[in-house]
């Protein structure tokens, strides 16, 4: 099978990258240029003849590039000309061409993110988590559904909050482990059971890989069975580094109650797609900081 994987250089692109290249024959598509990469822009509209050049006789589609703007510098415009109207576009084509399509979504898109059970039939809204980047993933996955009833071959994959080697530096993981590797103390405030489910890259290119063995349509939430407390990262973040020891910080008068984020039922990827996580996150943690894609 022939695939194109948009974002390949990303956090998500480079993990299903790693490991999917020995199985498919993987044609490569990024924002940025490295040696070998096709530089190709997703916020530009391009017409079917124009992508029957640039990507010919493809048979699957892995759509992971987008634009993520966490610090609000990049602006309304682009998030959606790229999140969206490059979706749409790459779509469209699909289901002209009968390209089977894989997009990797995010349970980002669900209105109530702290629900005590997320299942895929579970509301979708905006949350108020994402900013702006969380609204273009929700309108992206709202219209693919459109083309989908449509007659597009789709599979839309929802990871919760996903974290490995090559993150864009601002995620929670992320900013312990610089914290630790400077030596200095990981700060964490109460209440220390606020959890989160934490999913890594390496775990969301498998299910792409079971995906994409049988052309699985449908939609699937892809996260751990058991979330991480702020505590339990801290102290993983640590043990890998070797520096960094947790300790609670002071000065915050008001103690909320603790909070669990995005409780996704997975069962229906277990069934389907045959897939069950296995980084823990103290794997996961050494990972990144040892700089590896893939166990």
């Amino acid at each position: 099978m022939r695939v194109l994987l948009t974002g390949a250089t990303g956090l998500v692109g480079s993990h299903i990258a790693r490991l999917v290249s020995p199985v498919h024959d993987l044609l490569l598509d990024t924002y940025e240029s490295p040696t070998g990469l096709r530089n190709r822009n997703l916020e530009c509209w391009r017409e079917p003849y124009e992508l029957d050049s640039t990507y010919p006789e493809v048979d699957a589609i892995v759509h992971c590039g987008a634009v993520v703007d966490p610090r609000g510098t990049i602006g309304f415009q682009k998030v959606f000309d790229t999140n969206v109207r490059g979706t749409l576009n790459l779509a469209k084509w699909a289901l002209d061409r009968q390209i089977f399509f894989i997009h990797i979504s995010g349970a980002i898109v669900y209105k109530y993110p702290y629900a005590k059970k997320i299942h895929e039939n579970s509301q979708l809204g905006v949350s108020g988590l994402g900013g702006l980047y969380g609204l273009s993933k929700l309108v992206a996955e709202q219209a693919l559904m459109s083309i989908g009833d449509s007659g597009l071959k789709l599979c839309v994959l929802r990871p919760t909050s996903v974290y490995g080697y090559k993150s864009n530096g601002v995620d929670l993981v992320s900013r312990f482990i610089r914290t630790a590797m400077n030596r200095e103390n990981i700060r964490v405030y109460p209440p220390l059971t606020d959890s989160f489910n934490l999913v890594h890259a390496h775990d969301l290119a498998r299910a792409v890989l079971g995906a994409l063995s049988e052309s699985v349509v449908g939609t699937f939430n892809i996260g751990q069975t058991k979330l991480v407390q702020i505590s339990e990262l801290a102290e993983a973040c640590h043990h890998a580094v070797g520096h960094g020891k947790p300790i609670v910080g002071e000065g915050r008068d008001e103690v909320n109650e603790a909070k669990s984020l995005y409780m996704v039922d997975i069962s229906h990827a277990q069934k389907n797609l045959r897939w069950s996580p296995i980084v823990d996150i103290s794997t996961g943690v050494s990972m990144v900081v040892n700089g590896t894609y893939i166990l």
